[in-house]
């Protein structure tokens, strides 16, 4: 079967088994306390990547070409999809360690990324993690890491110390189930909520390069959306009608008065409470008010009247 563009790109998005991602240490941090922190971030090694595009496109369908740049190295990947090679090209500065390996690895790895392979991770927010320190490396049982420590101004000493790896998000891994996201937007109760949880969801959908996740992400807020909007002005009419049977009673209130005394002591009782109704159904309340003013007035003129 031929392989095509789309499908391609779908297999070339595919997130990758645990064990195929590792992590970098971005950062080192001692805190007041004298906790030691790192911050880490998910990366895929070059022999995953260079796995996966053979077991995509075979040997013969995809390739590398290299070229020397100042501080750096160039990689060029091509793939033959549908019958015709394409290439994107990215590249990589010289590291502090094996420095022309690690800059032919970093650019393979960033030209890979170009055509989506582990452009997921991107997603994944930066893990902040407490160290373990220790006495000797010999006891290092995780990952090790060495972090410099500034005594005073002119003194510095190394801590050794380990981290554990993080655990990935689910749905960062392969085959992982995308429900609790989908759930999530169709239990929304709210427009604002709907929001957010739309926004996690297509992010995590628009990381994967997954068009069938985006789109079952967008018929769901759709759905929610139309039910959100139906049970708001479901339970708007069933305040105003609330309300306006409150009004009535509070019109009574009003007409019943005995003294000029009692109806001030009504009418203040009721305009804070109908402003509160009011702002619940999201109603004008000057109408209503107007309307208990008048009332107000003609039970004033009937009590001094009588």
């Amino acid at each position: 079967m031929k392989l095509t563009a789309e499908k391609a790109q779908e297999l070339l998005s595919d997130p990758f088994e645990a064990h195929d991602v590792e992590f970098l240490v971005t950062d080192k941090v001692i805190s007041k306390d004298g906790s030691v922190w790192v911050k880490v971030v998910p990366y895929i090694t070059a022999r995953a990547v260079q796995q996966r595009l053979d077991d995509i496109f075979g040997l013969t369908g995809w390739r590398n070409e290299f070229r020397e740049v100042k501080g750096g190295q160039m990689c060029g990947l091509s793939l033959l999809i549908e019958d015709q090679w394409i290439t994107r090209w990215d590249g990589a500065p010289l590291t502090e360690i094996e420095a022309l390996k690690g800059a032919l690895s970093g650019a393979g790895k960033r030209a890979a990324v170009q055509f989506g392979i582990g452009r997921y991770l991107y997603a994944i927010e930066p893990y902040f993690i407490n160290c373990q320190l220790l006495t000797d490396k010999s006891e290092c049982t995780a990952n090790y890491v060495l972090i410099r420590h500034d005594t005073s101004e002119n003194e510095s000493t190394y801590l050794s110390a380990q981290w554990e790896t993080p655990e990935l998000p689910s749905w960062a891994l392969p085959q992982a189930d995308f429900t609790p996201y989908i759930e999530a937007i169709e239990s929304a109760l709210t427009k604002t909520e709907l929001t957010k949880t739309y926004r996690s969801a297509i992010k995590f959908a628009d990381a994967l390069g997954r068009k069938d996740l985006k789109e079952k992400v967008e018929a769901a807020r759709k759905a929610q959306f139309d039910n959100i909007e139906i049970e708001t002005k479901r339970e708007r009419k069933a305040k105003i009608e609330s309300l306006n049977r409150k009004f009535k009673s509070f019109t009574k209130e009003l007409e019943s008065a005995e003294n000029e005394t009692v109806l001030e002591l009504a009418f203040k009782k009721i305009k804070p409470e109908l402003y509160g109704l009011c702002k619940e159904s999201t109603l004008n309340a000057e109408e209503y008010q107007n309307t208990l003013n008048q009332i107000k007035q003609q039970q004033i003129s009937r009590i001094q009247g009588a």
